[in-house]
C-alpha cells in the first residue's frame, strides 16, 4: 500500500513537471526538435542556496532527473524507481546512492567547465540508468 502511495505521489509530481515543461515548451518556437537531441542540462537553473545543503542536493537531483527524463534519456519506470528511492532514503534519514552520484559527478563544486558539467551529466545519466535496472530487477 505504501508502493501504491508513492506511485500515486510520483505519478502526480511527474504529471505536473510535464505539464510545466510543455507549457515552457509552447512559448519557445521551433524548439520542439531539441527535446529529442541530448543536450547539456543547465545544472545552474536549479536551486543552489538553501537552509540545508542536503536537502538542496536532494532538490537538484531531483530536478535533474526530471529534466533527462523530459528530455527521453530516462524511461518513467526509471525515473519512478529513482525518485522512489531518493523518497526511501530521505524518509530514513539517509542520502540515496543516486544523491551521492549526482554529488560526485554533477555538483557545482566539482566542475570546472561546461565541458565537464557535459561530461559529468553523461555520466551521471549512466549511473541512473544502472541503478533504475538493478532497483527494477532488469537487465542493463
Amino acid at each position: 500500500e505504501r508502493d501504491s502511495i508513492i506511485a500515486n505521489i510520483l505519478a502526480d509530481t511527474a504529471k505536473e513537471a510535464i505539464g510545466s515543461a510543455k507549457m515552457k515548451d509552447s512559448t519557445k518556437s521551433g524548439n520542439l526538435k531539441r527535446k529529442q537531441e541530448p543536450s547539456v542540462i543547465d545544472l545552474s537553473a536549479t536551486p543552489t542556496s538553501a537552509s540545508s545543503s542536503k536537502d538542496s542536493l536532494r532538490q537538484r537531483c531531483i530536478a535533474t532527473i526530471r529534466k533527462l527524463s523530459e528530455e527521453g534519456q530516462l524511461s518513467q519506470n526509471q525515473k519512478r524507481a529513482l525518485l522512489t528511492d531518493i523518497i526511501t532514503s530521505s524518509a530514513n534519514g539517509d542520502k540515496s546512492v543516486i544523491e551521492i552520484a549526482y554529488e560526485i559527478l554533477c555538483d557545482d563544486a566539482n566542475i570546472g567547465s561546461e565541458t565537464e558539467e557535459g561530461v559529468g551529466v553523461e555520466d551521471f545519466t549512466e549511473q541512473c540508468r544502472v541503478f533504475a535496472a538493478a532497483s527494477l530487477g532488469e537487465e542493463e
